[in-house]
């Protein structure tokens, strides 16, 4: 069964870390975009790319996911024209 998220983007930031690399640590941001489908009381979180994340507006934008199994990294992420 192929599930598909598909909302408003509510909410978006960004999560600034230390991550270990091979000649020490390195500074990564993840960007992350907040979906709610409008089925339940949850919401769904995704982390993409930064280019998809300054087109994407809090309370304005729909977007469509397809959602790895158990993971914040979509198969799929697209911004839907209004």
């Amino acid at each position: 069964m192929l599930l598909i998220v598909s909302g408003l983007a509510v909410r978006k930031f960004t999560n600034i870390y230390d991550a270990p690399g091979g000649d020490g640590s390195t500074r990564r941001t993840d960007h992350y975009i907040v979906v709610d489908t409008g089925a339940g009381q949850y919401a769904r979180k995704f982390i993409v790319p930064e280019h998809t994340y300054d087109t994407v507006h809090e309370g304005r934008t729909v977007v469509r996911a397809l959602p790895a199994w158990q993971t914040h990294y979509p198969d799929a992420f697209e911004v839907l024209q209004p």
